[in-house]
């Protein structure tokens, strides 16, 4: 048996996977050898459907209830010595478990088709050519990806033995087993999807960046979160609604529009600390800090000059340092949690882009 595949499709909707394309088998009949020079020196015959016969192949996974009907009827070729080619175009439907989506858009899964005899089981046996066969190439082009075919065949398998060769799922008798192995072509899915996540992602690091005297700032995290429920719904109508494993697109705007919150109660924060009118500077141990040179450095904090009265608690030296602008000194802090927080996200941003599949 050779098989030509000219069109694959995964539903992974309805756990099937649907395959169109050529089946050639060529068996020899005893009763079908003659000698040419006998019948004018007629070496080959082409006969039609049923007039002569035919192996009863069967489908056992197949979608229909029988699983006898995916193949066309079509001309034969007879050769004078018995041999019998046919040709027929073929339509296989069979169950999938397509729930392995983790990966999704560029998901692998796993498809078996489990050929056999609906007759004549005791005398036939079913051998799969993969030499001549078409099954990896060019010749089709889909949204599915053909890693890999593995044939696994009962050939050789005797009725009456008592070693037979080990069955597969339970199988007996003259079957044959082939394992697809294929990928879904991610390239428009990863560029329509997965576009929106860097667009989110500059936004998310500009709005650190962003003065907090305007309203920029909180109207980059709205435009964060409305995007990614946008992106949300239109996944809700390319997933189907049974995988085992959330995929990772899918946790990656969850995630994100977690991370979104945060970066809108962090911007709520900033803004608070910068517009806000306080009686006293931001505590001398956290101003310490802010005036080191590691932390001036890695956060890009703009130099400032603290007084030496900086920390007393007697009236004169809150009154100086009021003269001095104590409101400089929660805009730094703030300034401070801004390029904090730029920092984490831009680590996890990173992690994501490198683990994109």
């Amino acid at each position: 048996m050779e098989l030509v595949i000219h069109y694959i499709l995964l539903d992974e909707y309805k756990s099937s996977m649907d395959i169109k394309g050529m089946m050639k088998l060529t068996w020899n009949d005893e009763k079908m050898k003659w000698d040419p020079k006998e019948y004018g020196n007629i070496q080959t015959m082409h006969i039609l459907g049923r007039q002569i016969w035919q192996p009863d192949l069967v489908l056992y996974n197949s979608v229909d209830s029988t699983g006898r009907d995916f193949l066309t009827q079509s001309i034969m070729l007879v050769g004078n010595n018995g041999t019998v080619q046919w040709t027929p175009q073929a339509h296989i439907k069979v169950w999938c478990d397509a729930s392995q989506l983790g990966h999704w858009p560029a998901d692998v899964h796993n498809c078996d088709i489990f050929l056999g005899f609906w007759t004549d089981v005791n005398y036939l046996q079913l051998q799969f050519n993969d030499a001549n066969s078409k099954i990896l190439g060019d010749q089709f082009q889909t949204e599915w990806d053909i890693l890999q075919v593995t044939a696994v065949s009962n050939f050789g398998w005797n009725y009456n033995a008592t070693n037979n060769t080990e069955n597969i799922s339970g199988l007996d008798g003259a079957f044959l087993t082939l394992i697809f192995k294929i990928q879904r072509n991610s390239n428009v899915y990863g560029a329509i999807f997965f576009t929106p996540f860097l667009v989110i992602a500059v936004s998310v690091l500009c709005t650190f960046w962003v003065s907090p005297f305007g309203y920029l700032k909180v109207a980059l995290n709205c435009f964060q979160l409305i995007m990614i429920s946008l992106v949300l719904v239109n996944l809700a109508n390319f997933l189907p609604g049974h995988p085992e494993k959330v995929p990772y697109l899918l946790q990656l705007y969850e995630f994100s529009s977690f991370g979104s919150v945060i970066c809108l109660l962090l911007s709520v924060i900033v803004i608070n600390f910068s517009r806000s009118q306080y009686k006293r500077p931001v505590p001398l141990c956290i101003w310490k800090v802010l005036l080191s040179y590691p932390v001036q450095k890695l956060l890009f904090l703009p130099k400032i000059n603290a007084s030496e009265e900086y920390g007393k608690l007697d009236e004169t030296s809150v009154t100086k340092q009021h003269d001095e602008s104590i409101q400089n000194t929660w805009i730094l802090l703030g300034k401070a949690i801004d390029r904090i927080g730029c920092i984490i996200f831009l680590i996890l941003i990173i992690y994501a882009v490198c683990n994109k599949y």
